[in-house]
C-alpha cells in the first residue's frame, strides 16, 4: 500500500536518470540508454553488456493481468524446474519475503516513486558489477537494508532513521529535470516504471507496488 507520501515522478529519459545516478554514487562507466525498437536493428544499437532494463508504461484496467498471470504460471513452473524462467515477484512480497535468494526487491510506500525504485533495483540486483563510491547513498542504503523484507526496504526509503541516507533531495532534483514540464506531486499520473533483471539464471520483473 502506497502511504499519502507523494513524489514528484521522474521523467523517463536517460540523461535524467544517469544524472540522478551519478549523484546516488555510481560512476560514469555503465549508463542509462534509449531502446528505440524491439527488432534486431534497434537493438543491435544498444551498448553491451545490458545490466537491466527499465520500462515505462501506461496503466490501464488490462496493462498488468497479463503480466500477474503469467508472472503466477512461469513462477511455478521455475519451482517445478528448479532455475531459470521469468518470475513476477509482487505476490511473494505482499507476504513480506523476497521472492529468491540474492534478489533485491523493494516495496513502494511513496507516490509516484516507482522511477526511482527501478533505477534502485535495476542497481541493486547487480552488486558484482556496479559498486557505489564509499560513503554514497547507494553504498549506505544498500548496506543498511541487506536482509530487510521488501515492506521495511520501502519504509526505510520513505522514512529513514537518523543518521541513515536519505534520497529525497536527489529524487527532487532529478523529478525537475528533463524535457517535459513536471506535474505537481498531487496530480493523477497514469504511467508506471518497471525494472527487469537477471539473477541467478532467471528474469525477475521488479514492480513497485
Amino acid at each position: 500500500m502506497v502511504s499519502p507520501k507523494k513524489w514528484v515522478p521522474l521523467e523517463s529519459n536517460p540523461d535524467v536518470l544517469n544524472e540522478f545516478i551519478g549523484k546516488l554514487g555510481l560512476d560514469g562507466k555503465y549508463v542509462f540508454n534509449d531502446v528505440f525498437g524491439l527488432d534486431a536493428e534497434m537493438l543491435g544499437m544498444v551498448p553491451q553488456p545490458v545490466l537491466a532494463v527499465i520500462m515505462c508504461y501506461p496503466v490501464t484496467a488490462q496493462s498488468d493481468a497479463p503480466a500477474k498471470k503469467g508472472g503466477a504460471q512461469q513462477q511455478q513452473q521455475q519451482q517445478q524446474q528448479g532455475s531459470g524462467g521469468w518470475v513476477e515477484d509482487e505476490e511473494q512480497a505482499a507476504k513480506g519475503a523476497a521472492a529468491a535468494p540474492g534478489v533485491f526487491y523493494m516495496k513502494q510506500t511513496i507516490g509516484n516513486a516507482c522511477g526511482t525504485i527501478a533505477v534502485l533495483h535495476a542497481i541493486g540486483n547487480n552488486p558484482d558489477t556496479l559498486k557505489p563510491a564509499e560513503g554514497s547513498f547507494l553504498q549506505q542504503f544498500l548496506g543498511a537494508t541487506a536482509g530487510m523484507s521488501p515492506e521495511a526496504v520501502g519504509k526505510f526509503l520513505e522514512d529513514p532513521p537518523p543518521g541513515a541516507p536519505d534520497i529525497e533531495e536527489a529524487h527532487k532534483a532529478a523529478a525537475a529535470e528533463g524535457d517535459t514540464a513536471p506535474p505537481n506531486a498531487e496530480d493523477e499520473v497514469d504511467l508506471h516504471f518497471v525494472a527487469l533483471v537477471e539473477r541467478n539464471g532467471g528474469c525477475f520483473l521488479r514492480p513497485a507496488v
